[in-house]
């Protein structure tokens, strides 16, 4: 009973605890794919909005009659009415196809354009290209990246280039996306795996790619989206990961989380979890143990299952006594090695039939009499019949009229002497004692009797007579 109410408890707990773990993990997926759209789009307005500023400034190079013209005070104020326009921008640039400047929002007449060579942006297709972060020239030594947009004349030639110089933090600072104090890693990557901004630890990701790791050959490269579980390339930290591309340019946004505080909770819960299946166990055991030593009412006696006295019987077997049949001796035929027929003498007609019943379940034939007479013609009658098939006399000993049950049994012993004699009566006085002591192989039992009792009694006069 234990070993299957602690294995039953055991199995809901860990079906209860595994389900958890999956749904703690998918929660935390779902919250890191929904983390990495939003960064997505946050990094897809800057662009946009980057990009509408650097065609009105490509515009206003149009309409000089030569790329110099526009080294002018009143284009450099257009240009910086641009710049305003640039979130998380810091300058607007003009310059030749040999990376020399020729008009910069921040001063005039112009300091050097922040990217040298050009040649990569300038034979690209694309009408605008992001560059890797770097680290600004100047005492501050921010982490910029940048944006070029080349200008061509009618045969497709670049003849100059916008470029938008933009703080490299504000790319991944948009807001706080912490979850109850577990930041997330947001970086944001060119299609050829070149770290453009990334949070934490930006300025120790300049200059790094993840082109030759496997992140990027298996996960990465061609994928617009996914979500996946990997160590970083960077700092080694396994995250739960979310990829979204970017625009035209094709830029790969990344949000990651490390899915060890969802664990943390989870082995929180699923400790809460055991105890509470452990607990519910042991209060199953002790509600049946206590079930079981409830004292229950006394069953009805039906043909199936016949008492000598049901309502006295049932008062005179406590739990644990001879009348579990368990521990009371077999009357069955097989271990008597024959059927018992039995003088049965009881007055009282229902426990007389309660008692037929009973002895005949057990496989024993009863011959019946209400009174002494009764009794001394039935015994009669079964000698002349044939006296080696009468085993046993059960008779009362007070039997009326003007006869006890020692008298009969006396009377009957005339005719048998070796008849075992079963007495059930209260207790005797003297003078019955002392007649009952001049029997031999006489046994009596207590009214109310116990079942248990009756079958033991029942072997041990039988055994005398080689039963």
């Amino acid at each position: 009973m234990m070993a299957v109410v602690f294995s039953a408890f055991a199995g809901n707990a860990g079906w209860t605890i595994h389900h958890d773990r999956q749904d703690s993990l998918e929660r935390r997926h779902a919250l890191v794919r929904g983390m990495a759209a939003l960064a997505a789009e946050h990094v897809h307005r800057i662009i946009t909005t980057a990009s509408v500023a650097m065609d009105q400034v490509a515009a206003l190079v149009r309409d000089t009659p030569t790329l110099h013209a526009v080294h002018t005070i009143d284009h450099w104020k257009r240009l910086r009415e641009h710049t305003a326009h640039l979130e998380g921008g810091d300058s607007l640039w003009v310059v030749d196809p040999d990376g020399k400047t020729i008009l910069e929002s921040a001063s005039y007449p112009g300091r050097q354009a922040p990217i040298r060579d050009l040649s990569p942006y300038l034979t690209d297709p694309a009408p605008l290209s992001v560059g890797p972060a770097l680290v600004e020239r100047g005492e501050d030594g921010r982490v910029v990246y940048t944006l070029i947009r080349p200008l061509r004349d009618d045969s497709g030639r670049a003849v100059a280039a916008v470029i938008a110089v933009m703080n490299a933090p504000h790319l991944t600072r948009f807001h706080d996306l912490s979850v109850a104090g577990d930041a997330p890693l947001i970086g944001v990557y060119r299609p050829t795996g070149e770290v453009v901004s990334r949070r934490p630890n930006l300025p120790d990701m300049v200059g790094k790619s993840l082109a030759d790791t496997p992140l990027f050959k298996d996960r990465l490269a061609g994928a617009t989206e996914a979500v996946f579980v990997a160590p970083s390339p960077f700092d080694g930290v396994t995250r739960i990961t979310a990829l979204h591309r970017v625009g035209e340019q094709n830029l790969m946004v990344l949000v990651g989380l490390d899915p060890e505080p969802a664990l943390a909770d989870w082995r929180a819960r699923g400790l809460r979890t055991f105890l509470a299946h452990l607990g519910g166990a042991f209060a199953t055991l002790l509600a049946v143990a206590w079930w079981g030593r409830v004292p229950r009412p006394p069953v009805p006696p039906t043909e199936a299952n016949p008492l000598p006295h049901p309502a006295r019987d049932a008062q005179a077997m406590p739990p644990g006594t001879a009348s579990d049949d368990a521990h009371s001796p077999d009357l069955s035929p097989e271990t008597a090695r024959r059927v018992l027929t039995i003088l049965l003498v009881e007055e009282d007609p229902t426990i007389r039939r309660g008692v037929t019943a009973l002895l005949r379940d057990w496989g024993h034939e009863v011959i019946e009499a209400a009174d002494g007479q009764a009794a001394l013609r039935q015994a009669e009658a079964a000698n002349a019949l044939d006296l080696l098939f009468t085993d046993a006399l059960f008779t009362d000993t007070a039997i009326p009229p003007g006869m006890t049950g020692i008298d009969l049994a006396s009377r009957i012993r005339q005719q048998r002497p070796h008849l075992p004699v079963l007495l059930a009566s209260a207790p005797l006085a003297n003078g019955e004692a002392a007649d009952l002591d001049a029997l031999p192989d006489t046994a009596t039992i207590a009214k109310p009797y116990d079942i248990g009792a009756l079958k033991t009694r029942i072997v041990q006069l039988c055994a005398t007579d080689g039963a």
